[in-house]
């Protein structure tokens, strides 16, 4: 079998097998794409993670001093698994390029990459 690419983002089959699907040469192959950054889930997920930021600010620097903030501490771990679990999905949730919202996976990744990664990783 063979794929070409004929128009941007969609790729087409000459001869494909998929899944129990025969795909002939004008269908488009299934792509996964990336969430759009304006969908509700994105939404949610970036406002909690606002109220998250702020808790941090405010807490964290009561950390410093031991007066058995046993539950806070428990709090942090929680927001630092938040803040990995954003770190992973940042590579799923499209981005604006000039008006237009990118949602091809590989163009996400590699944006991402390019653009926050290394600012999300050091935080």
């Amino acid at each position: 079998w063979k794929v070409t690419i004929e128009m941007p983002g969609v790729l087409y089959a000459d001869k494909l097998s998929f899944g129990s699907q025969n795909l002939s040469a004008q269908d488009p192959l299934p792509e996964w794409t990336a969430l759009n950054p304006d969908s509700l889930l994105c939404k949610v997920w970036d406002v909690f993670g606002g109220l998250l930021l702020t808790f941090d600010l405010l807490v964290t620097p009561a950390l410093v001093f031991p007066v058995g903030l046993s539950l806070l501490q428990k709090a942090d771990y929680i927001i630092l698994v938040y803040w990995l679990l954003d770190l992973i999905s940042r590579f799923f949730v499209g981005y604006e390029d000039f008006g237009v919202v990118e949602v091809r996976l590989v163009k996400v990744m590699r944006h991402y990459l390019q653009s926050w990664f290394l600012i999300d990783l050091g935080a």
